[in-house]
């Protein structure tokens, strides 16, 4: 009955968590192929796609972020952005906020 539908809707968690979290598109600026700088960092404690989204979220809150790939199963978050207006200190400071401890790799 009630157990069932509630272990269900927890197993389908992930992939609902994944359409419900959607981000904006970030407004259109131009940066110079010389600025662009990819950071890769160690995440733990990720342990789903909401982990992922709440890393991702708190990440482009930041300004000049271009992409980012966050993997819960690898524990990592590749990010690429734009060096006069992020450093990688930020992005750490950041990720370390929203509760998660980071490294660079």
């Amino acid at each position: 009955g009630i157990t069932t539908a509630f272990s269900l809707t927890m197993l389908g968690l992930p992939y609902y968590a994944s359409l419900l979290l959607q981000f904006p598109p970030s407004a259109e600026s131009v940066v110079v192929e010389e600025n662009i700088e990819e950071e890769v960092l160690q995440v733990q404690g990720m342990h789903c796609v909401g982990c992922e989204a709440a890393i991702q979220r708190a990440v482009h809150q930041l300004p000049g972020i271009i992409t980012t790939v966050v993997a819960y199963k690898t524990g990592t978050i590749q990010v690429r952005f734009d060096k006069p207006k992020t450093t990688p200190q930020e992005l750490q400071r950041i990720i370390r906020a929203t509760g998660y401890a980071c490294v660079p790799i």
